[in-house]
């Protein structure tokens, strides 16, 4: 499976064109973490959501939530439910991902 390899900043509009943030959103690893995330979606029978990434991961919600957003753009991804507060990430049938 080949993930989107992009600089564009889904989160712009959530921090305003902030400087500090669109460096952040430069040096950030999103491909690495988009196919980590993917991945734990894929493996996870019950879902995933953003705190149980961030968990699992040792990031902060801020480094992870974009990268879920990614993955719900690029039609990878859904929420389906709620729990601990935050949605619920299935994977769509029919997405290959090698794990």
């Amino acid at each position: 499976m080949t993930i989107q390899t992009t600089f564009e900043d889904i989160c712009a509009n959530r921090h305003g064109g902030n400087s500090c943030s669109a460096d952040a959103n430069k040096r950030a690893p999103k491909e690495r973490d988009r196919q980590w995330v993917l991945e734990l979606i894929a493996i996870s029978s019950e879902g995933l959501t953003l705190k149980e990434a961030c968990r699992i991961m040792g990031k902060t919600p801020n480094a992870l939530s974009g990268r879920i957003s990614e993955l719900k753009r690029d039609g990878l991804v859904y929420v389906s439910g709620r729990r601990d507060g935050c949605g619920v990430n299935y994977l769509y049938l029919g997405v290959d991902v090698c794990v």
